[in-house]
């Protein structure tokens, strides 16, 4: 699978377990990764969130698939990264969680950014860099950038 694997700590709103567990439990990726968890799913991935509106037509077995689809060419209702934050929180004690969106390189790495911010392992801007280095490509549109942070700056 294609998802790169980030750290994080403790939910504030919702427990996720401990700090390792969140470390070990989410992925970064697009819709190839999310498509082959059907064949195979070396690390065990049991919900996919989809912040995008292309759907996986493929699933896997004993996965739960969410979709809340946010477009990166809009400013995004702070309601719907509330979804996407809380979908990550309620589901990684249950195992891994991957976070994708269609390319992996906007919507998916902020959101994951998002999370990782609010639960205070690393930055937003951290996040970023740190998947920039992992990741083939890391190219967050301008106007997602200017939600997350203006979302950061009011729920933080």
């Amino acid at each position: 699978m294609e998802g790169q694997k980030v750290q994080g700590r403790e939910e504030t709103e919702v427990s996720v377990g401990t700090t390792r567990t969140a470390f070990e439990r989410l992925f970064v990726g697009d819709i190839r990764a999310a498509g082959q968890l059907a064949k195979v799913n070396p690390v065990r991935i049991r919900t996919v969130v989809s912040v995008c509106e292309e759907k996986i037509e493929v699933r896997g077995e004993g996965i739960a698939y969410l979709q809340i689809s946010i477009r990166d060419t809009h400013p995004v209702p702070f309601e719907k990264i509330d979804q996407v934050i809380n979908a990550i929180a309620r589901n990684i004690p249950a195992g891994p969680v991957l976070i994708r969106c269609a390319g992996g390189m906007s919507r998916s790495p902020v959101m994951t950014a998002v999370y990782f911010d609010l639960v205070r392992w690393r930055t937003f801007d951290e996040l970023l860099r740190q998947l920039s280095a992992v990741r083939t490509v890391v190219d967050p549109s301008p106007i997602l950038m200017r939600s997350a942070r203006e979302y950061l700056r009011i729920r933080a």
